[in-house]
């Protein structure tokens, strides 16, 4: 019932955020097809590439993380990370997280416990990278007067958030003292609750020990400047005019950061393009145009998580099928 509950608060929430960008900027479906007919062959294909190359990248992160833990092949991996990557933006209410954690205990055998832990270290990363990207963004695009300590807070939250996934025990101890604060352990939702955190901690140590992290965190950096690029790309592909590296971080940024609302709908729409309007419109790109290309690289966004998603259950079914004849072969 709350997930129902969920599911159309943010159907609502796309609703009527969708209808006040059109009425305030003017903007309907011509203009965004428009601006999907200035994206050239060359352009779409160039950003396909640095799309894939970023999936590539956060597999490759997963595989790190999962360190002695990791089963089957890198295949294997890219394929959950193409299918989880589908879920994850395409569901609505960020319902879609968790289904790295069934995807490679179905696929590859991985323990839920140690899937969360990993999923859990590589979603902090991605906050500190995006948050001292855009906290150096600020700093570097000299905007109005506010972005230079809004730019210092980013690039100390994204500090924070390093060493939140460098030591995730510390947070889950937190948790846990709070819960026994509280005396939730008097029921038995709340000792199980508590139980859970523990185990959490433990695989949080593991996942983030030794050497794995430090590289886990210059494949997170990758990655992110992978989603910088692929927006820039677009971004001009689409119509939006000269506009800096820096100008296409922040305002990339705020529409990412907008799209982590726990209550964006479905594949984002409405979230997405509000915050590309407020990034955008902070450098100087007129809401018009913002809305224009904000919506046409969201369209092209989803033709190619839905594509390669497609590609990662395929990918996942061939895999997961194979481990399954040969646990039935060692059986006999």
């Amino acid at each position: 019932m709350k997930l129902l509950l969920r599911v159309l608060v943010s159907l609502a929430v796309a609703g009527v955020l969708v209808v006040l960008l059109a009425r305030w900027s003017g903007v309907g479906v011509e203009e965004v097809r428009e601006a999907l007919g200035r994206l050239t062959a060359g352009c779409y294909f160039a950003a396909l590439g640095v799309h894939v190359a970023i999936y590539v990248v956060r597999a490759w992160r997963f595989q790190v993380l999962l360190g002695a833990e990791a089963r089957g092949s890198f295949v294997g991996q890219l394929g959950v990370t193409l299918a989880y990557g589908m879920a994850g933006i395409v569901l609505p209410a960020k319902v879609g997280e968790l289904s790295y954690v069934a995807y490679s205990g179905r696929a590859l055998g991985v323990k839920a416990g140690t899937a969360l832990a990993v999923l859990v270290v590589a979603r902090v990363l991605d906050l500190a990278v995006l948050a001292a990207g855009m906290g150096v963004a600020c700093l570097v695009v000299g905007g109005p007067g506010w972005m230079v300590p809004v730019g210092v807070c980013g690039v100390g939250l994204g500090g924070v958030l390093f060493a939140a996934a460098w030591h995730g025990e510390w947070l889950v101890k937190v948790g846990v003292w709070c819960s026994r604060k509280l005396r939730l352990d008097r029921w038995r939702v709340g000792a199980r609750g508590i139980e859970k955190l523990e185990r959490m901690g433990a695989a949080l140590q593991i996942a983030a020990q030794g050497k794995r992290l430090g590289q886990a965190v210059v494949l997170s950096v990758l990655a992110w400047v992978g989603v910088f690029v692929f927006c820039a790309l677009l971004a001009r592909g689409l119509g939006i005019g000269e506009v800096g590296f820096g100008e296409v971080v922040f305002g990339s940024g705020v529409a990412m950061l907008a799209t982590l609302v726990p209550v964006s709908a479905f594949a984002s729409v409405g979230t997405l393009e509000t915050g590309w309007v407020v990034g955008f419109g902070v450098v100087g790109v007129s809401r018009e145009l913002a809305l224009a290309t904000g919506a046409g690289l969201h369209v092209v966004q989803l033709v190619n998580v839905v594509a390669l998603g497609v590609v990662g259950h395929l990918v996942m079914g061939v895999v997961g099928g194979r481990r399954a004849a040969g646990g039935r072969t060692e059986g006999r």
